[in-house]
């Protein structure tokens, strides 16, 4: 058993997600790593076996009703335990738009894979932990990547802001249930990350950032911004916190005059 423990991260393949499952590869922690089957998930699981930790890979879609007990029953079946859930795995909205012309196919789109799965997600992980009280480990923690849009309106992408603030609540719920069992369960909210799903507005950002003072701190975030925050939690570092929300967007959600 690695010094680190076994987590378990959604979204793995690419962006965020891969940063963080490199971060917690490069803590000592071995990985399942789920996404949908591609290229870029297995080679996320080469470069976590060249650093000499083990990476199973769950290519499951996450919002399939079975796929909590599918990715959880990997990580047991090869490693016995889970100490660490990180629920990344995201889409955006297919086209913006109109909030006036949202789909019921768009809107579920996002429901499904940035809620839904987070709940159940979160609920499966939670009733493992609640079990098998008696493991020990580092600590044992539930993370929610969300959104700056969480609470920031984006009108024209408004079925991606209203599941990402679904997500929210659900770890707030979870993080009140499980406190008492030495579970952290919290949120971390990025802001504009340099990725692929960001790619098609990042030249806007960055032109808002320079001229407008859009951030506090001017540049761009990466996914390593992210993946550093995930490792303080992972260690305990906010020991008398529950359902801290984490604003990882370089002052971008702060109120200044």
């Amino acid at each position: 058993m690695p010094e680190g423990g076994v987590a378990i991260v959604t979204g793995a393949a690419r962006g965020i997600g891969r940063a963080i499952a490199m971060r917690l590869a490069a803590a000592g922690y071995d990985l399942v790593l789920n996404d949908l089957k591609s290229d870029d998930l297995e080679s996320a699981a080469s470069e976590i076996e060249n650093l000499g930790r083990c990476a199973v890979l769950a290519p499951i879609d996450i919002s399939a009703p079975d796929a909590p007990e599918a990715v959880i029953s990997a990580a047991l079946d090869r490693f016995g335990r889970v100490d660490g859930l990180v629920n990344n795995a995201g889409v955006s909205v297919a086209s913006v738009g109109d909030i006036l012309d949202v789909t019921p196919q768009s809107y579920d789109r996002c429901a499904n894979v940035n809620a839904k799965a987070v709940f159940f997600m979160t609920q499966c992980i939670g009733r493992y932990f609640v079990k098998n009280t008696t493991l020990g480990g580092p600590g044992r923690f539930i993370i929610s990547i969300t959104s700056s849009n969480a609470s920031a309106i984006s009108v024209d992408r408004s079925e991606y802001c209203v599941s990402k603030a679904a997500a929210s609540m659900v770890t707030q719920c979870f993080a009140a249930r499980l406190a008492n069992h030495g579970v952290g369960v919290y949120e971390i909210r990025p802001g504009v990350i340099e990725t692929d799903m960001t790619k098609p507005r990042l030249e806007r950002f960055r032109k808002r950032i320079d001229e407008e003072d859009l951030t506090a701190i001017k540049r761009l975030g990466s996914p390593d911004d992210v993946a550093e925050t995930v490792i303080t939690l992972a260690r305990a570092g906010l020991p008398y916190c529950v359902g801290q929300i984490l604003a990882i967007d370089g002052g971008l959600a702060m109120r200044r005059y």
